[in-house]
């Protein structure tokens, strides 16, 4: 089977895709909707990031219907034309909001009782395109807008991929299995190695070595997590910033593979790999073992 691959040094490329759309269509509040949406975009911690955007109305100019690129970074907010990345023109640039804006759009639209439009990412929440009628049955003030792509930042995009990962793994439903995993560290040899880790209900009962079938040290245990662990690994990782993290993630049940982190460039020594090698479910009624890709 096949494994995602992400690497911090890379962005998160999003480009607009049907596969990925709740439209109108859908049967619930727009409210709901809205706040539902809005919760998994804030959730995913996007702060930096680029925003591909179209804007279309009715009897404007130019520069108000125009194709953009929305910069978000260090808490301000930058305007470019796609065509050729000029500044817009600061009176034209207020049309073209960042993804908060957009979502603050679509809520004084609802508040005020007009007519909205929108499809919302099912990963992320963003709108991927919005429309807007103010007024019903006036003519000329209908406007809207479409996201063309969203490029976040490479830890925004490695936090989205671990949410979306971890609820894959979570459907699973699997609380009692055996994990054959390695680590990897500069660190004395009770905290490496290939081990099996029994877990039942969630928790780990049983940690031992491979190869020499001892049991490991109370004190080394939290060296090697359980699947839970390994998510929680990854997301501290994230929090601090490691310099590099790379991570591939089994596509059928989430299960993060790989994982290799190095805090900081400039230090030795203070890299950690994790690889999973199998994981066999043990509940009542197994599944046969599924053993992730190295």
């Amino acid at each position: 089977m096949n494994a995602l691959r992400l690497r911090a040094s890379l962005p998160l490329l999003l480009a607009t895709a049907a596969c990925s759309l709740s439209g109108p269509g859908e049967e619930m509040d727009p409210v709901v909707r809205l706040a539902e949406s809005r919760a998994r975009w804030a959730a995913n911690g996007a702060s930096e990031y680029e925003l591909a955007l179209r804007r279309s109305c009715g009897e404007c100019l130019p520069d108000a219907a125009a194709a953009v690129i929305v910069s978000v970074a260090a808490g301000r907010r930058a305007v470019s034309l796609a065509q050729n990345g000029q500044p817009l023109d600061p009176s034209f640039a207020a049309l073209y909001p960042d993804v908060d804006g957009l979502f603050d759009l679509i809520e004084s639209a609802l508040e005020s009782g007009g007519t909205v439009e929108v499809e919302y990412d099912r990963d992320l929440g963003f709108p991927r395109s919005v429309s807007i009628d103010q007024v019903p049955g006036a003519v000329d003030d209908e406007f809207g807008y479409v996201v063309d792509a969203l490029v976040v930042g490479r830890l925004a995009g490695l936090r989205a991929e671990l949410r979306i990962q971890r609820e894959r793994w979570a459907a699973q439903r699997m609380f009692d299995y055996q994990l054959t995993m390695s680590r990897a560290c500069f660190c004395p040899p009770e905290g490496a190695g290939l081990v099996v880790i029994t877990v039942l209900e969630g928790e780990a009962t049983a940690w031992q070595y491979f190869l020499s079938g001892d049991t490991i040290a109370p004190e080394w245990r939290a060296a090697f997590p359980t699947v839970d662990g390994l998510f929680d690994f990854l997301a501290d990782a994230i929090d601090r910033g490691a310099a590099e993290i790379e991570v591939r993630y089994d596509e059928q049940i989430g299960v993060p593979t790989t994982i290799r982190v190095d805090y900081r460039l400039a230090v030795a020594d203070e890299e950690i790999a994790y690889e999973v090698e199998k994981i066999i479910d043990l509940s009542s009624d197994p599944e046969p073992p599924r053993s992730p890709e190295p």
